[in-house]
C-alpha cells in the first residue's frame, strides 16, 4: 500500500528506466566544473645522497611547505615509489579546476632548494576533453562506458602494503 504522494512522484506503472536520458546527462556535464590532472614522477639526484640529515630535512621542509601552500586550490596526493620503479622516488599527483595553479606551483617548486637534488622523470596531463574522446572510443569499440564517470579519471600506482595502509587509513584529504 502506498500513499497519495507516492504514487504521484513515481513514474508510470510498468515503466522501467535503465539509463539516465542524454540530453539531461550532456546538461549534468556541463554543470560539472571542468578537471585538470597531472602527475609527475621525481627522481633524487645522486648528490642528494650526499647531504646531512640537517640538509635533507631543511631542503624537504622547504618542499613541502611550498606543496601545501597549494592545497586550498588543489587536490593533492604524493606517493613513494622507491623500490617500485627504477626511474622514479616519488610521484606527485594533482587535480583542479584550473591550470594557473599547477603552473605557479610547479615554478614554485623549482625554486625550492630541493630543485637541485631532483627531477622530473615522467609527467602527464589529462583533462576533461582527453576523458570524453576516450569514453566515445570505448564507445565505438563495444566496451562499456560507465556514464555516470564522465569526470573520473582513475591513476594506478602500485603502493608497497606498508605505503597502502597509511594511504587507507590516513584522514581525508591528508597526503600519504
Amino acid at each position: 500500500m502506498s500513499s497519495e504522494h507516492e504514487q504521484n512522484n513515481s513514474p508510470a506503472r510498468g515503466s522501467l528506466r535503465l539509463a539516465p536520458n542524454v540530453e539531461e546527462l550532456e546538461e549534468h556535464k556541463r554543470k560539472l566544473p571542468r578537471q585538470f590532472v597531472n602527475f609527475t614522477f621525481y627522481r633524487a639526484r645522486p648528490d642528494w645522497r650526499l647531504l646531512s640529515e640537517n640538509e635533507k630535512r631543511d631542503c624537504k621542509s622547504a618542499f613541502i611547505s611550498a606543496v601545501d601552500d597549494f592545497r586550498p586550490s588543489l587536490m593533492i596526493h604524493s606517493y613513494s615509489t622507491v623500490g617500485l620503479r627504477t626511474s622514479a622516488d616519488f610521484l606527485i599527483w594533482r587535480i583542479g579546476t584550473d591550470l594557473d595553479p599547477m603552473q605557479e606551483m610547479t615554478g614554485r617548486l623549482n625554486q625550492t632548494e630541493m630543485a637541485k637534488y631532483v627531477e622530473p622523470t615522467h609527467s602527464a596531463f589529462v583533462d576533461d576533453q582527453t576523458i570524453d574522446v576516450y569514453r566515445k572510443r570505448m564507445r565505438g569499440s563495444g566496451r562499456r562506458s560507465h556514464p555516470h564517470r564522465a569526470r573520473t579519471v582513475c591513476v594506478s600506482v602500485r603502493l608497497s602494503p606498508a605505503a597502502h595502509t597509511r594511504m587507507v587509513h590516513a584522514p581525508a584529504g591528508t597526503a600519504t
